[in-house]
């Protein structure tokens, strides 16, 4: 019957069986009975582990590094596209339908902030008469 796989490792579980297979390779008197993995077995076994670290560290500086390049990209894009936007409103003005094509909004057309009441503003709840 298989094994059912994990669903993830820790980094200190990988270390620690790490650690456990470097002490099984110093024992030299170590000779693992049969159905056991050799010791060769287990050092390729930590290898390929090793070098899945290695791996996922890799991809994972390659993923910071593509989105720290987006943001400095987007944040160039976003700055010109400001700068573009005011000139664009400068020329036409605000009220301009060319402004409304391109998906800049008349001043109108925001959404105004909804008042909202305050503690002492809300009215009693209970319908007991005051007298």
């Amino acid at each position: 019957m298989a094994v059912p796989l994990r669903k993830s490792f820790t980094q200190v579980q990988l270390n620690d069986e790490r650690d456990i297979i470097e002490g099984i390779l110093q024992i030299g008197t170590y000779t693992p009975p049969p159905g056991l993995p050799t010791l060769e077995e287990l050092r390729t076994m930590n290898v390929d582990v090793q070098e899945s670290l290695d791996e996922i560290t890799a991809l994972e500086k390659a993923l910071e590094a593509a989105r720290n390049m987006l943001l400095g990209r987007a944040q160039i894009r976003h700055e010109a596209l400001m700068r573009t936007k005011s000139q664009l409103i400068a020329s036409y003005g605000r009220d301009s339908n060319i402004l409304l094509t391109v998906g800049i909004k008349p001043l109108g057309d925001y959404k105004r902030a909804a008042r909202r009441n305050t503690d002492d503003e809300e009215t009693p709840t209970d319908s007991t008469p005051t007298t």
